[in-house]
């Protein structure tokens, strides 16, 4: 079992960070916020539950990538990319971070374009790019 004393809360669950990785406590039905690192290479492994990740290119902001992660899967997020994860189900989920430029990681390289949290209703379906 983990030890959850030392973890933060966030908008979308509970963290504990360890240098270059994080595993992450996350809840249903929120989301991280839409966000890109300059030079920080995401790798999400889902160990339980269920995570919906997308990506949008820079040169067409319409189409996003979408990736949903169960347990066992994998996914790299490359540094320059716009990205949210989704929780489709609770569980835990491990991100690693490896820099894209052979610096160390930095904490700090990470911009926000919104703010994550608790999504709105249709909000999931419309991510996945299902109509509501």
């Amino acid at each position: 079992m983990l030890d959850t004393t030392t973890w933060t809360t966030k908008r979308w669950g509970r963290v504990i960070h360890r240098r270059d990785m994080s595993c992450l406590l996350v809840n249903a039905g929120y989301r991280c916020s839409r966000h890109y690192h300059r030079h920080k290479i995401n790798l999400f492994g889902v160990a339980s539950g269920s995570l919906l990740i997308v990506e949008w290119d820079e040169r067409d902001d319409t189409t996003p990538r979408r990736t949903i992660l169960n347990p066992g899967d994998v996914c790299a997020v490359n540094a320059n990319v716009d990205h949210l994860f989704c929780v489709i189900e609770s569980g835990l989920v491990v991100e690693r971070y490896v820099s894209d430029n052979g610096q160390p990681v930095r904490a700090d390289d990470i911009y926000r374009l919104d703010k994550g949290g608790k999504m709105q209703d249709g909000e999931l379906e419309r991510l996945r790019g299902q109509s509501t």
